[in-house]
Formats: C-alpha cells, structure tokens, sequence
C-alpha cells in the first residue's frame, strides 16, 4: 500500500481553505451521519418488482435455451442494499449450449418489451413493468427530498450537498487525507481563491458527469472524490518537475521515497482509473467521477498558470520567486544563511539560493557569528549542488567549488551524500582538467565512502594519494584542509601520507 505525502516539504503560509474544507466533511458526516441506501428498504417492501423480474427471468432461460437448467445464484439480488435491485451476476445455460447468460442481455429484453415471455405469462410482465414504474416514481421523491444526485436529480443544489456526504468513515478519511496530501501545497501555489473554484467546479464537473451515465435512475453518489481528483490534477500542473513523496508499506515495514511527479502520478493513481472504467463487472468506485474531476482540475489548472502564474522553473510559489530575488540583491542587508534555509525548505531544487548561500559561507571564518549556520548549510546542501552541476553538465563549476573549499570546513562532511557512482564519475571528469588539490579530495573520499565495500585496489588507491601529495604543489590552506582530512579518517589513508603532509606544511611556513 503507498501512501501520498504530497512534496513531503514545509509550507510558507497555513492552508486555512484546505483545513476549512476537512472540518466541514467531518462535521457534516458526523452530524448526518453514512449517506447509504438503508431508507429506499421500505419503498422496495412496498413495491416488490425485484421478485417479478426473477419470475420472468426464469422464463427468458427456458425460452431462450429450451432448458429448465438455468441456474439462479443465492445471490441474485444485491445483498448490500437489501434486495433494491439485482446485481450485475452471470446465470449460466446448459453444458451443451456451452453460452453464458448476463443480467445486461436480459434488461435488453425488458426494454423490448420481452418477446421471449408465454402469453400465459403476460400479466406478469405488465405487472412487473406498473411495480418497477411505481418504485421508481417513489425513490425519485425520496431522492429529491433527500437532495441525493442521481441520473434523474441532476441539479447544482444536490451535486454541491453530494460532495459533503460520504458512505462511510473509511470513505471520508480515505478523501479527508488525499485532500491535506494534496491540497495545502496546492493552495499555497493557487491562492485561497482559485483553489476553491478549482475545488468546487472539478467536483461539480465530476460528479456530475458520473451520475449523467448512470445505467438506472435508482443509483445515487455520494462523497468528495471528484473534488480531491481535481487538487490531485492541479497538484500535477502546478509540481510537474519536481518530486513527490510517499510512504510504501510492506506487511509490517514500511520506508518512505521520492519520485518525479510527472510519472508517478500517473502510474499510481490515475492508471487505476483507466482500468476501472474498462472492467466488465461493476463496481461501486466512482472512476468516471475521478477522471472527470482530474481532466477539470489540470485544464483549470494550466490555463491559471498561464495567465496569472508567471513564474520561472524551477521556482513553484510567487512568494518564494519574490524573496529569492531578494536574497540575490547583494544591496539587501539580510542574514543570508538563514533566508537560504527557509527558502530550500520550500523548495530543495531552488539552486539558485543554494549557490548565493555557498559562495557566501566560502567567506566565513572560524570567528564569523554565522560560521555555525553556514558549517550546518554546506553539510546538508554541498553535495546536491555538486549533483546539480554534474547533471547539468556544468563540470567546470563542480572542479571549481572543489578547488575553493575552505579549510575549516569539513570536506567529507560536506559531500558525503553524493553516491558512489556520481563520485566516480567526477573523479574520471577531473582527469581532465588534472587539478591535484580537487583530485586529491575527490579519490579520498571516494575511499571512505567505500570503506564499507571489500575492494580490492583500496591500495592501490592509496598509494595514488601518496603521489599526489609527493608529486604536487599546495597552498598551506589546502594542506591544512588536506591534513584535517586525513586526521578525521586516518584509518582509512595511511600515516606515511599524513607525514608527507606535515613536512610540506613546514616547508611552506619556512619559505613564509
């Protein structure tokens, strides 16, 4: 099972709209109570056409086939609503004629006023057709006055009150959480407003279309479905490039994990839509609902963004475009660090504010009263900036922070989230521009990150260390910073390194 957590980020402002939305389901189910089909019993006791369309559908088998062996399940009407109508079930014809028999052939039938019926069965029939026609006169009042949407009660009063009622607990919270996976982040995007007319009109949309095609004037909807399948659709337009966050669960483990949006949504969720509507047997989720409200909510969606969102990528809120170009104004007197935080937690891919926070805690020293914030800032976003430039194939940039790093910073520390794989391909990229300071941090790290693998050149490795210190030149920061290095991770790079180290650091403070 795979639980939606939207983009799993913070958010800048209190979704007010989306909180309001969820307390209002809640208090009307809890006040009204599960909107099933219990009331229409009576009305079924009192006009009990489902026990004359059995009888005819006994004579539609001996008819049809010539053989009293047609079979009527225990279940042929549909247990859930206590006998209101019968279920979509298959009845089955003898061996030989090797044919199967549906509820649809047979409703056919009925419309074509049933010419396989005996004479001497006639008065059933038009018994049959005054009982179903008096149901249906009566469950057409009830419905009205209950304001319930089905095909014969389409009107914008019932629709609205349909999308607070829900059939059972399981059914409202099951929307109640896909509407705050979904919905804060989208009302922060949209604003108040264009949320809740998105909100409204997809449900409106949705549900609409949904009663529309029903089969019968007797099937009823009910829940707010339509409305989160809208958000779901708004959320998709608005985050398409970025990353959605979920928890998979697996019997009793669960882990959570990241995944582009633009694929997974449809995979996980929309898909199963698809599929519903092409299923043969019927089934009581409102698929057309969903995809009616989904299809409204990204066609609104896309058309807002166009008109009055105009934002640059990656950039997925005004209020973090506006106060990114205020972080990036070096006349703004403002502590950048902090500003950086705040941004990147809205928004991880806004790499523009991680390279402005960068370049800037480059510059702080031990006694700077930010050193703190910006040691915390580099240990977290370091590694996913050198990522971003790789992807991006910016390589000179990646070679150039390498070649810039402070020494009373942690190097390791900084880039220890980058993954074997892209580090290998920065220390075959660095071959080129042959750099022995960025070599030398770039292949030890690699070794620590795989202390943890038996690897065979581990010593080789090392002894490739070894002649990069012997062989090049180095600042005494860089030393400093190399010596730190190796001290942190002596284990790992052998002390005939560390002692190449000390002895050109002293050369250099002689020459000094």
């Amino acid at each position: 099972m795979i639980l939606p957590l939207g983009l799993g980020l913070k958010i800048f402002r209190l979704p007010v709209i989306t909180l309001i939305l969820i307390s209002a389901n809640i208090i009307w189910y809890h006040h009204e109570g599960p909107t099933q089909g219990h009331f229409l019993h009576d009305v079924h006791v009192q006009y009990p056409f489902a026990k004359l369309e059995n009888d005819l559908f006994k004579e539609f088998c001996l008819k049809k086939l010539g053989s009293s062996s047609c079979q009527i399940g225990k279940d042929f009407i549909h247990q859930k609503y206590k006998g209101l109508w019968p279920a979509n079930l298959k009845f089955y014809a003898t061996p030989s004629e090797k044919q199967k028999l549906t509820w649809d052939e047979f409703q056919i039938h009925l419309k074509q006023d049933y010419e396989y019926i005996p004479k001497q069965k006639g008065e059933i029939f038009e018994n049959y057709k005054n009982e179903k026609q008096s149901f249906e006169t009566s469950v057409h009042a009830i419905y009205l006055d209950k304001n319930l949407l089905s095909k014969s009660t389409i009107n914008l009063k019932s629709i609205m009150i349909t999308q607070f009622r829900h059939g059972s607990s399981l059914h409202l919270y099951s929307n109640l959480f896909f509407l705050l996976s979904f919905g804060i982040y989208a009302e922060c995007a949209l604003g108040s407003l264009a949320f809740l007319f998105i909100y409204f009109l997809g449900g409106i949309a949705g549900l609409g279309l949904e009663a529309y095609t029903f089969e019968n004037s007797i099937s009823f909807i009910v829940g707010a479905s339509a409305n989160v399948s809208a958000l779901m659709g708004a959320f998709y337009i608005l985050f398409f490039r970025h990353y959605f966050k979920a928890v998979l669960f697996l019997g009793f483990f669960w882990r959570t994990f990241l995944a582009p949006i633009s694929y997974t949504l449809p995979i996980l969720f929309f898909s199963q839509d698809l599929i519903g509507l092409l299923e043969i047997e019927g089934t009581n989720v409102a698929h057309l609902a969903h995809l009616g409200g989904l299809i409204t909510g990204m066609v609104l969606t896309y058309c807002y963004k166009s008109i009055y969102l105009e934002i640059p990528e990656p950039f997925i809120y005004e209020y973090e475009f506006e106060k990114t170009m205020e972080l990036l104004n070096p006349e703004n007197n403002i502590n950048i660090i902090t500003e950086a935080s705040h941004l990147i937690d809205v928004n991880p891919l806004n790499y523009s504010v991680k390279e402005k926070a960068i370049n800037h805690s480059y510059k702080i020293s031990h006694s700077h009263p930010e050193y703190i914030q910006a040691k915390y800032f580099l240990k977290r976003h370091f590694g996913s900036l050198l990522r971003y430039y790789y992807k991006s194939k910016e390589y000179d940039k990646v070679f150039n922070r390498i070649n810039l790093f402070p020494s009373h910073y942690s190097f390791f520390e900084c880039i220890k989230h980058l993954d074997l794989r892209t580090l290998g391909k920065l220390i075959n990229q660095e071959s080129d521009k042959n750099v022995p300071y960025t070599k030398f941090l770039l292949i030890s790290s690699y070794l620590i990150l795989s202390k943890s693998r038996n690897m065979n050149n581990k010593k080789l490795i090392e002894e490739k260390l070894n002649s990069i210190i012997e062989e090049n030149e180095f600042t005494k920061e860089q030393l400093e910073c190399i010596r730190h290095f190796n001290d942190s991770f002596q284990s790992n790079i052998n002390q005939k390194l560390n002692t190449m180290v000390t002895e050109k650091i002293k050369v250099n403070l002689m020459i000094a």
